[in-house]
C-alpha cells in the first residue's frame, strides 16, 4: 500500500474522499453555536492529518495481518519437519 499525496491533490477530491471516509471536510472559524458570524471552511490541514491517520492505521492491520499468517507458516512448518524426523 503506498502513501498517497494528499497536498497534491484538489480540494474537491479531498472534500470527496474525507466525506467517503466519515472525516468532517470542513470547520468553523468560531463555535457556530455561539456566534452567529461563524464563518465555516474547508479545513485542509485538518482532512490530510485524518487521512494519514487512517493510512497508518490500515497499514499497521496489514502488518499485523502478515506477521500472524507468516508465524502460522512458520509454526507448521516446524511441526511438518517433527512428524518427518521422527519417522
Amino acid at each position: 500500500m503506498f502513501q498517497k499525496d494528499y497536498w497534491r491533490m484538489s480540494d474537491d477530491d479531498l472534500t470527496k474522499l474525507a466525506e467517503a471516509n466519515h472525516i468532517p471536510p470542513t470547520s468553523a472559524t468560531k463555535d457556530p453555536d455561539e456566534h452567529l458570524d461563524a464563518e465555516i471552511y474547508f479545513d485542509r490541514d485538518r482532512v490530510i492529518n485524518a487521512l494519514l491517520v487512517r493510512d497508518t492505521a490500515l497499514r499497521t492491520k496489514w502488518t499485523i495481518a502478515i506477521s500472524i499468517l507468516a508465524l502460522l507458516v512458520s509454526i507448521t512448518s516446524l511441526v511438518i519437519s517433527i512428524l518427518n524426523s521422527s519417522k
